[in-house]
């Protein structure tokens, strides 16, 4: 479904997030929160980059805008759907960070310090687009807790599966069975002189290619064999530590994030402040953000490109072509030499 953009994505400072209007001598001041994100603390920074970046995409800002809008609370839930819901689905598609965006989707803007009606503040407000250093603590703490399958779900490190698996990895170690011998051929690797029958272990390449397990999008279920009499509860949780050692997928993500680094979310806001700046001449118009990012070895270019990349990673589900609210640049300057 095709949004209507706020404002034309055209690259001009006014289309700029956070920038305010013009002084009466004509020039814009810039804001700092827009570009220094020295000061957000490191359990701040994944949801602060998901905000900031989101107040690039006219895309989000459509869907708040028409969410606020009043004619929406007359619509059904169908005449909704088609006016805003498919593309909250959209948003929703990135996963818990887009908890991040839509809480509070609904709500209009506040002024500073109205309270909820049963006479406290809420944590939450309307106030996207605005920037994610002029939140309340409050709010910006409820922002940054982005939930997991882990504690959703919940899910458990380690249990029992459920009956119905006995029958899917039934079938599967069928299929695998009868398929061992053609691959084997295929592959000139030597054929089991006595394939194993109902009831004798299979033995050779067979048990390796009918590995009773299946995958699921984040974990495994199998048929496991636990010694009980002849190990101590030590004994087998080294066991299992060895075991997974050896079997963990090399292609599934840390758990929760815990590979994720807090440096590649301030780099990741680092170049969007860059990317902001640069849509001036920053020497002039911002001498302290001049200050701030200019280094003998700082490729501009390369930073608002690697923004614009990111961007487009965080939101896939936007229109082709459609780039941050920022872009393009007025100018990249590079460093001499």
């Amino acid at each position: 479904m095709e949004t209507k953009p706020e404002a034309e994505n055209s690259g001009e400072r006014s289309g700029a997030p956070g920038a305010p209007e013009a002084d009466p001598a004509g020039e814009e001041n810039f804001c700092a929160l827009d570009w220094n994100f020295d000061e957000v603390p490191d359990d701040e920074l994944r949801a602060c980059r998901v905000w900031e970046y989101g107040r690039e995409s006219a895309f989000v800002r459509g869907v708040k805008g028409r969410c606020e809008d009043r004619k929406a609370r007359n619509m059904t839930n169908i005449e909704f759907q088609g006016f805003a819901g498919d593309d909250i689905s959209a948003i929703q598609g990135m996963g818990y960070e887009s908890d991040v965006l839509l809480r509070g989707v609904f709500l209009r803007k506040e002024p500073e310090g109205k309270s909820g009606g049963n006479g406290r503040r809420r944590p939450i407000t309307g106030s996207f687009p605005c920037p994610w250093q002029s939140l309340s603590e409050a709010e910006r703490k409820e922002r940054s807790s982005i939930g997991s399958d882990r504690e959703i779900i919940p899910l458990k490190p380690f249990e029992r599966g459920e009956a119905g698996f006995a029958s899917s990895l039934a079938e599967f170690c069928k299929a695998r069975r009868a398929e061992a011998p053609r691959a084997r051929k295929r592959s000139g690797a030597p054929q089991d002189p006595m394939p194993p029958g109902e009831n004798q272990p299979e033995s050779g390449p067979t048990s390796e290619e009918i590995r009773p397990s299946l995958f699921w999008a984040a974990g495994e279920v199998g048929v496991f064999q636990i010694a009980w009499a002849h190990f101590t509860n030590e004994e087998l949780r080294e066991g299992f530590y060895e075991w997974a050692r050896a079997h963990r997928p090399k292609d599934l993500p840390g758990p929760d994030g815990r590979g994720h680094k807090v440096l590649s979310d301030r780099v990741g806001l680092e170049r969007l402040g860059i990317l902001r700046l640069t849509l001036g001449e920053l020497r002039a118009e911002s001498p302290l953000g001049w200050k701030r990012y200019h280094a003998p070895n700082r490729r501009w270019r390369r930073d608002v490109q690697r923004a614009c990349a990111h961007f487009r990673g965080l939101f896939p589900f936007l229109p082709a072509g459609q780039m941050p609210l920022s872009w393009p640049p007025k100018g990249a300057p590079e460093p001499a030499g």
